[in-house]
């Protein structure tokens, strides 16, 4: 997968801003049927979070589909096997720099965005659940590793669809 640079984001994005209804609706059907269990990660019933924030991590879930898609028509079809492992790496990341203070955190973060293969869509995720205010400071980092482990499941080469 070749790294997604934020001209490439920004260009989707815009696209989907001009989207009509039908549109999204036929958006939602393509990744329902392409990627059925990357749906089915991001309709999480993580008990942390509340409604807003499930369908907050669905529509940024959404924008990050449609800007891989934009990149490579032909993606993968990613299997469940892959998100569940991939979210196991994460989650242990994640527990392990809570650990640290709030300052070394961010910085660890910082530090794990500034070298990944996708940074500057790691940069959009944080910019999309910073900026919005419904997502709570408290789950922000979760509802972070949850985009993560979709981006990376991307890089994973899976099966083609």
């Amino acid at each position: 997968m070749k790294v997604i640079n934020d001209q490439a984001i920004d260009l989707a994005l815009d696209k989907m801003n001009d989207f009509s209804e039908q549109e999204y609706e036929s958006l939602i059907e393509q990744f329902t049927e392409k990627q059925g269990d990357l749906l089915d990660f991001l309709l999480t019933d993580e008990e942390e979070f509340d409604q807003n924030e499930k369908e907050i991590i669905l529509f940024i879930g959404m924008q990050l589909w449609y800007i891989f898609q934009q990149e490579d028509p032909n993606l993968p079809s990613v299997e469940y096997e892959t998100v569940d492992r991939i979210m196991e790496q994460n989650e242990k990341m994640l527990e392990y720099f809570s650990e640290e203070s709030e300052e070394d955190f961010m910085a660890a973060l910082n530090g794990v965005v500034d070298q990944h293969a996708q940074s500057d869509l790691l940069k959009f995720i944080i910019m999309a659940i910073i900026d919005n205010e419904d997502v709570r400071e408290e789950n922000s980092s979760v509802a972070f590793i949850y985009l993560k482990t979709f981006v990376e499941c991307f890089l994973e080469e899976p099966k083609k669809a």
